[in-house]
């Protein structure tokens, strides 16, 4: 009998020592424990996909895949693994040192051909540009407004837009840069899951939001006569260069051609977190001026049309009108 309680007793603290060390291997450190809960607060407060999410059980399969995490590094699984569940396609994650763990939808753009010298239309051509500094947004949207005012003539027929291949970037300065063919003050804004929409603005050279001025072009352009405007888009026209696509959108006389967007017709925010990471966040969908948005879809042109014939056809549209 003794030596069954003995051999009892040892079996017993075996089990309790394998039990302790599996759960010493489960279980996050404080700090990364810590680190991971105020990403996930981060996330359940501000996110666009917020409202559609049951976040108790979010929290607890996010927690499952950190298990064992010593360092903020253990946590990529986990960080990943929350990011895809958002679901937004835009939200994404960087290192302290830009390593980026997880990135935003990538699209790419096919191959376009410039657009030649085409008599009667006036073209403009908006590419990617990205720069938070006031001086460069400014140059750059003088400098398109200049573009706009030489092609400008009593004989133009129409204007082609090409959006094709933009990516994004600084929205500001590209609704600055084309404000001249807008017709209306109010053309588009963000939508937050709470609180108002902030409304995009072009009046006298001035991009705002809301009330609350962004770029100034300090010598507006004003067109001579409105002409029908022709828009052409790909499926590189991404995040910034999907807004300058909503903001034409319901516009009178103008027109979209070519293929969908990337999808990526959303409003970004950054968090900085406790190491110097950052989270960018996507906080809200883009709305046209009419109130219509995409929620993370592609944005449909008007004319569905192979990228390359769709000059062609925006051409066909400005001189015939049909």
């Amino acid at each position: 009998m003794a030596n069954k309680i003995v051999l009892s007793s040892v079996l017993c603290t075996l089990l309790s020592i394998s039990e302790n060390t599996v759960a010493e291997r489960q279980s996050i450190a404080e700090g990364p424990a810590k680190y991971l809960r105020d990403m996930l607060d981060l996330m359940e407060k501000h996110s666009v996909s917020g409202p559609k999410i049951a976040w108790s059980q979010f929290r607890a399969n996010a927690t499952r895949r950190a298990a064992g995490a010593k360092t903020n590094d253990d946590l990529r699984d986990a960080i990943r693994y929350a990011i895809e569940e958002l679901g937004d396609g835009h939200t994404s994650f960087a290192t302290a040192d830009g390593v980026e763990v997880v990135s935003a939808r990538r699209c790419k753009a096919s191959p376009v051909t410039a657009l030649n010298n085409l008599p009667g239309i006036g073209v403009v051509t908006l590419g990617k540009f990205n720069s938070n500094d006031g001086g460069r947004s400014q140059e750059f949207a003088s400098e398109l407004q200049h573009r706009i005012e030489a092609q400008d003539s009593p004989a133009l027929v129409g204007w082609i837009v090409d959006l094709r291949g933009n990516l994004g970037g600084s929205f500001w300065p590209m609704l600055a840069a084309i404000g001249p063919l807008l017709d209306r003050e109010f053309v588009g804004a963000f939508s937050f899951p709470a609180g108002r929409p902030q409304r995009w603005r072009y009046e006298g050279g001035v991009a705002s939001q809301d009330s609350m001025p962004v770029v100034t072009v300090p010598s507006p352009y004003r067109l001579r006569e409105r002409r029908r405007i022709a828009v052409l888009t790909d499926s590189a026209v991404a995040s910034s260069g999907e807004a300058i696509m909503l903001a034409f959108r319901g516009q009178r006389n103008t027109r979209s051609f070519g293929q969908p967007s990337c999808g990526l017709a959303s409003a970004k925010r950054i968090f900085q977190l406790s190491d110097g990471a950052q989270l960018n966040l996507t906080t809200g969908w883009m709305l046209d001026r009419l109130g219509r948005g995409s929620s993370g879809r592609p944005i449909v042109p008007d004319e569905v049309v192979e990228t390359e014939a769709a000059m062609n056809r925006a051409e066909q549209w400005i001189r015939r009108g049909r």
